[in-house]
C-alpha cells in the first residue's frame, strides 16, 4: 500500500488472494482500500495491522494465528472469520464495524469501537480489561444479533466501559440469543458524558451484571440477572419496563446479603420474578429483603419463582417506592 514515508497511491486497491502472514513483527495493510479472499495470518507474537478501509461486502475475511489482528479503520459488511486463537483488537479512534456478522473473538480494551448496521456476533467480545477502558458505540438503531457473548469488564476505579449508545432516540436491541455479562459494566448512556439522553435498550437475550448501571430506557424481555453473588447492586437510571416474556432473577444471601435494583423513575411490571437463594443460606419467618426501589410503579410480577424457601414463604410486599420480599 502506501509508503509509512510518503510515496505509493492512497487511492491503491490491495486485494489478497492468497496468503499475507505476519512474523515476529508487524505488517501493515495500507492501501486505500483492502479486500481479502485468501487467508491473513499473524504467528509468533507478530501483528497485522489494517490501516485504511475493510471492503468485505458479500465476502469472508478469514483472520488466523495467534497473534493481534489491529483494526484502525473500517470493516464494511460480510462475515469475519477470527480463527485459532487470534484476536481482532481496534486501535485508535476511527475504528468501525459497518454490517458485519463476526464470526471470533473481538477485544476493545485503551479502545472504542463504533458499530453501524448491526452487528452479529457468534464469539466473546471481551469490553475493556487492566490495558485500559472500553467502549462499544452504537450509531443508529441496530440490533445485537448472533450467538456470541460480551463480557464487559469495567475495572474498580472507572467507570467508562461498556455498550453505549450514541444518538438521541435511537434503540439497542440485544437478540434473544445474545448474553451480556460482566461483574461490571455500563448499557445506554456513557457516565462521564458522550452518547445519547434519550435512547432505549431491549433486552430480549440475557443482560447479567453485578455492578454498573443502565444509563437508558430498558425493556426486559428476555432474562436480566442481577448479579449471582448476592450482593449485586445495578442501577437504572431511566425508566424499567418487564414484558411478560420477561425474568427478573435477584438473589438472596446470608448476612443480610442480597441483590438490588434501584430504578430512578417509573418501573412497570409484568412476567417473572426469580428469586435464588445462596446454597448456605435458608431465610428466617421475618427477614425483609428490599429488593426493588423505584421512583412509581405500574403493575405487578404475574409468576413467582424461587418464594418457597424450606419452612417459610416469600410474599411479595409492594410499597410506594420499593418491593420488599417479606419471609412469613
Amino acid at each position: 500500500g502506501v509508503s509509512p514515508n510518503g510515496g505509493g497511491s492512497a487511492n491503491g486497491i490491495l486485494i489478497n488472494e492468497g496468503t499475507i502472514q505476519s512474523e515476529g513483527d508487524a505488517i501493515y495493510l495500507n492501501a486505500g482500500s483492502n479486500r481479502s479472499t485468501g487467508i491473513l495470518r499473524a504467528i509468533d507474537g507478530a501483528r497485522l495491522v489494517f490501516e485504511r478501509p475493510v471492503d468485505n461486502s458479500n465476502n469472508t475475511l478469514r483472520l488466523e494465528g495467534e497473534g493481534t489482528i489491529a483494526l484502525r479503520n473500517t470493516i464494511i459488511g460480510g462475515t469475519v472469520i477470527v480463527a485459532e486463537t487470534a484476536i481482532l483488537k481496534p486501535s485508535g479512534g476511527s475504528t468501525r464495524l459497518d454490517g458485519v456478522v463476526m464470526d471470533g473473538d473481538l477485544s476493545v480494551n485503551d479502545a472504542d469501537l463504533f458499530v453501524m448496521n448491526g452487528l452479529t456476533l457468534n464469539g466473546e467480545l471481551t469490553v475493556g480489561g487492566p490495558e485500559g477502558q472500553g467502549r462499544v458505540w452504537f450509531d443508529g438503531t441496530q440490533t445485537l444479533a448472533g450467538n456470541g457473548t460480551v463480557i464487559l469488564n469495567a475495572q474498580a476505579n472507572e467507570n467508562v466501559t461498556g455498550l453505549l449508545i450514541r444518538n438521541d432516540g435511537d434503540t439497542l436491541t440485544i437478540g434473544e440469543n445474545m448474553t451480556v455479562r460482566g461483574r461490571k459494566g455500563y448499557l445506554g448512556v456513557s457516565p462521564n458524558g458522550g452518547g445519547s439522553t434519550d435512547s432505549a435498550i431491549v433486552n430480549r437475550g440475557v443482560v447479567q451484571l453485578s455492578f454498573g448501571a443502565i444509563n437508558s430506557r430498558f425493556t426486559n424481555a428476555g432474562l436480566f440477572r442481577v448479579g449471582g453473588n448476592d450482593e449485586a447492586h445495578i442501577q437504572i437510571n431511566s425508566e424499567f419496563l418487564q414484558e411478560s416474556s420477561g425474568v427478573l432473577e435477584i438473589g438472596l444471601g446470608p448476612s443480610g446479603l442480597h441483590d438490588r435494583l434501584t430504578i430512578s423513575s417509573m418501573a412497570t411490571l409484568n412476567g417473572t420474578l426469580k428469586i435464588v437463594q445462596s446454597s448456605q443460606f435458608s431465610p428466617s419467618s421475618g427477614d425483609e429483603f428490599l429488593v426493588l426501589t423505584f421512583a412509581t410503579l405500574s403493575g405487578a410480577f404475574t409468576e413467582i419463582i424461587g418464594n418457597n424457601q424450606g419452612s417459610v414463604t416469600l410474599n411479595l410486599d409492594y410499597r410506594t417506592n420499593g418491593l420488599s420480599l417479606v419471609a412469613q
